[in-house]
């Protein structure tokens, strides 16, 4: 089998790539008094446009971002590590074109979700090692004999107001395979040839 390819990203330039999330739509230059899309404000007499029909004001709490340009941060091997669903708990978002979410609640949780996707590495390679050295014939053939978690809302518990919280993605696993799991996580996988 081939050897999976974890990524080391560092924190600060994930933050960084958060904070630098494009502003999505054009200039908008208006006389008419149009209600934003997102907050019901007056639009006037400048805001910006996403698709026609859908004005925004000026408001930072009003920018939105393409989910395309947020889900390409947290790449893992098991591919994209945040999706729709979870932006949706903590973003409005907006549909047509294509779904565009708000820029600002990322901004916001920056530092908690960086370190949650860290986290999720970490746990993704935990889950690998723990396979690979535990079960060598079966990692040889491809196969797992438990799921790591894929998706940062295996690690961090979303919440519509305030920020993320961590959380053990082995709390469902039976108590002896967790405890080892969580020992492999803290000092590696020389874990698994210490006695406990």
């Amino acid at each position: 089998m081939e050897e999976l390819v974890f990524p080391e990203p560092d924190r600060d330039k994930i933050i960084q790539q958060l904070e630098d999330l494009p502003i999505y739509g054009r200039d908008l230059k208006t006389r008419r008094n149009f209600a934003c899309v997102m907050c019901g404000r007056s639009v006037l007499p400048l805001g910006r446009l996403p698709w026609f029909g859908a004005p925004l004001c000026r408001d930072q709490g009003c920018e939105i971002t393409p989910v395309s340009k947020i889900t390409q941060i947290f790449v893992t091997p098991y591919g994209r590590a945040i999706h729709q669903g979870i932006l949706r708990i903590f973003c409005r978002t907006l549909e047509k074109e294509r779904v565009l979410v708000q820029r600002q609640p990322l901004i916001d949780r920056a530092e908690v979700i960086a370190d949650g996707y860290l986290d999720l590495l970490k746990w993704q390679r935990t889950y690998h090692d723990y396979d690979r050295i535990k079960n060598p014939h079966i990692y040889e053939d491809g196969a797992v004999t438990i799921v790591p978690p894929r998706k940062l809302d295996e690690v961090l518990a979303f919440r519509t107001h305030g920020m993320p919280v961590p959380i053990d993605p082995t709390r469902s696993l039976p108590s002896e395979q967790a405890l080892l799991l969580r020992r492999i996580y803290k000092i590696g996988p020389q874990a698994l040839t210490v006695p406990f």
